[in-house]
Order: C-alpha cells, then sequence, then structure tokens
C-alpha cells in the first residue's frame, strides 16, 4: 500500500508528490495521458508567482527543456475598449508537454513513482485506506493508500482535494503548501452504479491559507 497517490501528474500534481517523497512517503504520480502528455496551451511562464513556485519546487528550468526564443521581454494585453498595455516581464517560453515532463523527472529523481496510461475512474474508502481504481495500459486494478491527493475527476468536481482514512500521515506545513484545491473525502458512483461513501477529512489536514495547518474544527468555525 502506498503512503500517497497522486492523481494527475500536471505541475500541481509533480509538486505534490515530489514534496511527498521528500518527507519520507511512498508515493505514486498517476496519469491518464501517455507521457509526454501533449497540452494545447503554450508553456509562458508568467509571472512573479509561477517563476517563485518553479524555482522553489524544481529549480531553474533547463534550456533544453524551452523553445526558441527562450526567453521573451514581455508582451501587450490587449483588452475590448482600453488601450493596449506592455508589460515588461523576463518570460520562459517552452511547450507545456515538455515543461510538463520535465517536472514529472524531477519528482522521480525524489523517488516518486510513475504510471502514465493509468486513468482513476473510481475514489472510495475500506475500513483502513482510501483506494483508486486506475484502468490503463496496465489494466484495470485497485490501489489502496493512506492519502489520495486528486484533481476534479470528469462529473465529480466535488471529488478534488484530499482524501484521507488515516490521521496519523502529518505532511507538515511545507508540503501542505504543495497540495493545493479544496481538503474533502471523495466519493463517486462506479460504473456499476454503487455508491461508495465518501471519506471523512482527517483530524488535520492542509490548509488552503497559504502554508497554515487547520483541522475540522477550525474549517467549521467553531
Amino acid at each position: 500500500m502506498f503512503d500517497v497517490i497522486v492523481v494527475g501528474a500536471g505541475p500541481g500534481g509533480s509538486a505534490a508528490a515530489k514534496r511527498c517523497a521528500e518527507a519520507g512517503l511512498n508515493t505514486l504520480l498517476v496519469e491518464s495521458k501517455k507521457l509526454q502528455r501533449r497540452k494545447v496551451c503554450s508553456g509562458m511562464v508568467m509571472g512573479p508567482w509561477a517563476h517563485n513556485i518553479i524555482a522553489e519546487e524544481f529549480g531553474e528550468i533547463p534550456r533544453e527543456v524551452l523553445v526558441s526564443p527562450y526567453y521573451l521581454k514581455g508582451y501587450m494585453l490587449h483588452v475590448a475598449g482600453a488601450e493596449p498595455q506592455p508589460v515588461d516581464q523576463h518570460t520562459p517560453l517552452a511547450w507545456r508537454k515538455d515543461l510538463d515532463y520535465w517536472m514529472n523527472q524531477k519528482a522521480a529523481q525524489k523517488g516518486v513513482e510513475l504510471w502514465d496510461e493509468a486513468k482513476a475512474a473510481a475514489v472510495a474508502t475500506t475500513d483502513n485506506a482510501c483506494e483508486v481504481e486506475l484502468v490503463g495500459a496496465r489494466g484495470r486494478q485497485r490501489l489502496q493508500a493512506r492519502y489520495i491527493a486528486s484533481v476534479p475527476m470528469e462529473g465529480t468536481p466535488e471529488c478534488g482535494g484530499l482524501c484521507s482514512r488515516s490521521s496519523k500521515l502529518k505532511l507538515g506545513p511545507s508540503t501542505a503548501s504543495a497540495i493545493r484545491g479544496r481538503r474533502r473525502g471523495c466519493a463517486r458512483t462506479t460504473s456499476t452504479g454503487s455508491s461508495p461513501k465518501p471519506a471523512p477529512a482527517p483530524a488535520s489536514m492542509p490548509c488552503t491559507r497559504g502554508t497554515s495547518w487547520c483541522s475540522r474544527e477550525a474549517r467549521s468555525g467553531s
């Protein structure tokens, strides 16, 4: 059984999985598409926050990941009814498939196990663990973990965030900052029509407010 399964190998998934592995947790990162995954999106790293978080989590983007002209001096914003506004921002330029895959490999270097072509079809709970059903190149299988961190799955927007059956796993504030989104138990109706019960929130869990730590009581306002 894994300590943590992270569903979705985008930048957030790679950062979360990498932080967990650095904390000594047995971590699996799964991606539904074959890596390097193609994404209809440029890899312009825009703004100080994006620059800083990539540098903090992964280091400097290697030149071989970037594409010509490698860096933009800035860009122009055009909004209907307003004058164009120049933005002077040093901006690395890459294809997302290359940028994301570089982050995947940085996570793998820290000990993260990486599976591609493994779609999360369902998330449920057992008495002692969270369980995710994966469908893909390895066939159909169910894996268990103490925690499952995921992006929302198709048809279940409420299911993004953190699923837990153990309050013993203490990720700490630094790891909490890498796992963002809503923090709640997950439930999904499977293809057979059965409805697994939602996972309760752990006694302590990462909070969306920066790198703070919050509890169920604090989240409920009591």
